[in-house]
């Protein structure tokens, strides 16, 4: 896997927690053909301790970078939790099968 891209944001809740979200492309090979992913990452901070990472990948979307890319702009304007990634990509996904 090769990351591409990556974009970032903070979200910060309170004074002493704080959201870093992390959003991927990446690049991967199937059957000797660049595919491109997603992986979506967000670290939460408690008074400056890292206390949760939770982190989701689909690394097989489409080889179609800029469909994978339009994703990756979504999920980072949003600020998507991983936790969710497949729920609001899931569809999306699904219909860029055929495109292997």
């Amino acid at each position: 896997m090769v990351i591409l891209k990556s974009e970032k944001a903070v979200e910060e809740i309170d004074f002493d927690i704080r959201y870093e979200y992390s959003y991927r492309l990446t690049e991967n090979l199937y059957d000797n053909v660049k595919a491109y992913g997603i992986e979506a990452e967000r670290l939460l901070f408690k008074a400056e301790e890292l206390k949760d990472v939770e982190r989701e990948s689909i690394n097989l979307i489409s080889p179609i970078y800029s469909k994978v890319e339009e994703m990756l702009n979504l999920i980072y304007k949003h600020k998507v939790s991983p936790v969710h990634v497949i729920d609001i990509l899931g569809e999306k996904v699904d219909e860029c099968v055929l495109d292997f």
